[in-house]
């Protein structure tokens, strides 16, 4: 899953075959102007992020190992591990158990947007929505029934890189977005 702004991508492979690639309009920037009003937002609030979600990744299949790239991963990942900076390089192959998750969003959905800000992992334009970012991960974490999420720093670009290094044409063209998350 690769969790941005305005939505959230989810691929689904078995046997290195893609079964399931879909576009859901669920980002944490769409989700916070949709739903959260208050600094931090209240129990209500966030109970409604991780409703509309729930309600919108049913239909996925989810196999196998979860996997989440780009931005708002590695930022739940280097909160919850106490790195000293954003750079998801650092938390690159973390795995994050879902209680540790979960403890990681309460503990972020409690703090208003600038104590989030003065966290030495969160970057600034991340601090408003991190929130609503974690939700989704939880419900993908309860509707895959995964035990954890492998977080990677590596997106589209990074996939489409090792593919034309490895001399494959692959399937699309241009490499797409990917880390913006």
């Amino acid at each position: 899953m690769d969790v941005g702004g305005g939505s959230t991508e989810f691929v689904v492979l078995r046997d290195g075959v893609t079964e399931f690639l879909r576009s859901v309009k669920l980002g944490s920037v769409r989700l916070t102007e949709r739903l959260v009003r208050a600094d931090p937002p209240t129990e209500d609030e966030v109970r409604a992020l991780r409703q509309v979600v729930r309600e919108a990744v049913r239909q996925v299949p989810f196999a196998g190992t979860l996997v989440g790239i780009a931005g708002t991963l590695t930022t739940l990942a280097a909160v919850a591990r106490g790195v000293a900076s954003p750079d998801g390089a650092l938390v690159h192959g973390v795995r994050l158990g879902r209680a540790e998750v979960e403890a990681v969003v309460a503990r972020l959905a409690a703090m208003t947007v600038a104590e989030r800000r003065a966290l030495a992992a969160m970057e600034e334009q991340r601090a408003d929505v991190i929130v609503a970012g974690g939700c989704i991960v939880l419900e993908v974490l309860e509707a895959s029934r995964a035990e954890a999420v492998l977080v990677s720093d590596r997106g589209v670009r990074w996939g489409r890189w090792y593919e034309l290094a490895e001399g494959g044409v692959g399937t699309g063209g241009g490499g797409g977005g990917g880390g913006g998350g």
